[in-house]
């Protein structure tokens, strides 16, 4: 190979090679209205880093025709999240590594619970010495026509904690399934809330909390939900992980909207084994 053509070998490589970071360090799409069947021009459009904290590191508008363009070194590289704000409400889409394209939908609010259902309520325990850590993860079902986001600034998700127990963090997500860490909203009584735009289709929300144990029991108040339908399906298991598997498999715990009763056992020494009772309100 003479000079001249290894000059030109090196040159097309240096190209491509810068070519891709570029690409890998840019992001572009789409934004629509989903509820108006239209692109949004002039929303605010952020990017933001998912490792080390959720950090803004990138923000811009949509141009006349809905489009958005973003540069950031670590676009390509490690998951990041697009955050569309629309009407001072937020919507994301999920940037996974390797992906340079995240078309954003947005919807019109409503405050109307009516098209709103909780389809399932789950309820984990695990035993961790003095202290019992529960975590519950609702299903969240909005049927509206047409399409449009629930959502209240004041709080439109409430639950509210059992006696004694201390919140350690709540999540939701819309149907592209990404969990973003939500900030609660104090109601009083033990009662909490978020504010999420809970997007047509499947929903859900996760939070997580201790309860003291020293007495081997706990009980967990299902209490009525913040939003419209009832909860079928809610169950309560022990710890799969450590469970032997002679051990007693949990009841199934069927949840109404006017709560229930229930009270969970795990003997101190040797495995855990979980019981639930259900008793009426």
């Amino acid at each position: 190979m003479t000079k001249n053509c290894l000059r030109v070998v090196l040159v097309m490589l240096l190209t491509l090679s810068v070519a891709g970071v570029a690409e890998a360090g840019t992001v572009s799409g789409v934004v629509r209205n989903a509820t108006k069947g239209s692109v949004a021009a002039g929303v605010d459009v952020i990017l933001i880093q998912l490792q080390g904290g959720m950090e803004t590191v990138a923000n811009t508008k949509t141009d006349a025709q809905g489009r958005y363009q973003l540069e950031h070194a670590s676009i390509g590289l490690q998951p990041m999240l697009v955050r569309v704000n629309y009407r001072g409400v937020n919507f994301h889409q999920a940037l996974p590594p390797g992906r340079n394209i995240a078309d954003v939908e947005v919807f019109e609010q409503t405050t109307n619970a009516s098209a709103m259902q909780v389809a399932s309520r789950v309820i984990v325990l695990q035993p961790d010495g003095p202290q019992l850590e529960v975590g519950e993860e609702y299903a969240v079902e909005n049927h509206s026509k047409p399409p449009m986001a629930h959502y209240k600034s004041d709080g439109n998700f409430e639950f509210q904690l059992p006696e004694g127990g201390e919140l350690k963090q709540v999540s939701a997500w819309g149907p592209a399934g990404m969990p973003v860490v939500q900030g609660t909203i104090d109601k009083g009584g033990r009662r909490q809330a978020i504010a999420f735009a809970f997007r047509p289709g499947k929903n859900g929300v996760r939070l997580s909390y201790q309860m003291p144990y020293a007495t081997n029991q706990a009980t967990l108040h299902a209490a009525p939900l913040g939003v419209r339908g009832t909860v079928a399906g809610a169950r309560i298991w022990g710890s799969r992980r450590n469970r032997p598997s002679n051990a007693e498999p949990t009841r199934r715990l069927e949840v109404g909207a006017r709560g229930r009763l229930c009270r969970a056992v795990f003997p101190r020494r040797g495995l855990p084994v979980a019981q639930a009772s259900r008793l009426s309100q």
